[in-house]
């Protein structure tokens, strides 16, 4: 009987200590997939964290914004300024109250990050006053003013002297970026100030609205205004174009200086288009129907966008090899995991091992 005791007992605590085994081998089989999970979760927040990379033109200068949005149309001139100016000139110019009636605050900073972020914008532009405030916003927010810091104060002298034709000459030492800007502003109040009897937006009022937003004095604006014929020669507003050849190569531009901070997805997407406008370019140039000046215009920007395609690639082979490494090292971390949590579980194995024998005995 004590016998038969004993054996029942033995065979309980081999029962016991096999489920013990059974229970630390699947403890580490969870351990493990925790870990795994935790490392992809990490290594999906590093290209998120990646893919937030954006290429702002709000609050950064003109030749930056044009470098990183130029429409394809051999202008100097950002997206988000021709677009607005597009739209206004076409929607709201006989629109009482234009630029004049704050727009909804929350749509203007959804066309600003939409505009920061190079998506198409033509599905929100849909309401007036938020165009023209995102429009106002963009030009508060340059960093520089259109006038230039070193030109400024010659141009409010000028003004004061009311000397047209140094203006005039001060306009043609502006950078070409801002020089453009400026006469397409002239250009647009000269357009909204024909309807101010509909649109209620006289010269004074504009000048009220826009010295502050230009960070320039009422005196100077208003002396540009009333005297826009002196200043654009033959400047006009050239409507962007969607449906125009050179449009449909490229909307959107970046610079070189850009590409470091360029997230793997832009990147892709960038390369093909650049090699289509190369394809585009040589074609033209194929055709034999290019005057000098534009054979010349299209090998500077072969030229050009081929320099660009070639620091793409490079930034493409980069990130592919630290892809390649941040691989490398998250197999090493699991698998040094695995090998530590079963070093854990032998030792343990052996001592439950090491117990059923004892309880076999």
């Amino acid at each position: 009987s004590s016998s038969s005791s004993s054996s029942k007992g033995g065979v309980s605590k081999i029962v016991s200590l096999k489920e013990k085994i059974r229970h630390t081998s699947k403890i580490t089989g969870v351990a493990l997939k925790s870990k795994i999970k935790d490392i992809q979760l990490r290594r999906g927040k590093r290209k998120e964290e990646k893919n937030k990379v954006a290429l702002p033109v709000f609050g950064v200068p003109i030749d930056l914004a044009v470098e990183r949005s130029r429409l394809c149309q051999g202008l100097e001139l950002p997206t988000v300024f021709r677009k607005c100016i597009d739209f206004i000139e076409e929607n709201g110019l006989d629109f009482e109250g234009i630029y004049r009636i704050s727009g909804v605050k929350s749509k203007i900073e959804n066309l600003k990050a939409n505009f920061d972020k190079g998506k198409s914008l033509e599905a929100e532009f849909a309401d007036i006053n938020a165009v023209a405030g995102v429009f106002k916003l963009y030009l508060r927010e340059l960093p520089e003013s259109i006038f230039t810091s070193s030109l400024l104060p010659a141009f409010e002298q000028a003004a004061r002297e009311k000397n047209l034709n140094q203006i005039s000459i001060l306009i043609q030492h502006l950078p070409t970026s801002h020089r453009l800007m400026l006469l397409w502003i002239l250009l647009h109040f000269q357009h909204v100030i024909n309807k101010s009897s509909e649109n209620k937006m006289s010269a004074p009022n504009l000048v009220l609205v826009f010295s502050p937003t230009l960070h320039i004095s009422q005196n100077l604006l208003n002396t540009l205004i009333l005297n826009v014929s002196e200043f654009v020669g033959n400047e006009e507003i050239r409507k962007y174009d969607d449906d125009s050849t050179q449009v449909k190569q490229r909307e959107r531009f970046i610079s070189v200086s850009d590409i470091g901070d360029m997230n793997p997805e832009l990147v892709a997407k960038e390369i093909p288009r650049l090699e289509q406008v190369i394809r585009r370019l040589h074609s033209e140039l194929g055709m034999g129907q290019l005057t000098n000046k534009e054979i010349s215009q299209r090998q500077d920007e072969i030229w050009e966008v081929q320099r660009l395609l070639t620091q793409l690639k490079r930034r493409q082979r980069s990130a592919e090899e630290e892809e390649a490494d941040e691989d490398l090292e998250e197999e090493k971390e699991k698998w040094e995991f695995l090998g530590e949590e079963y070093r854990k579980e032998e030792k343990v194995l052996r001592s439950l091992i090491g117990e059923e024998k004892e309880a076999v005995r």
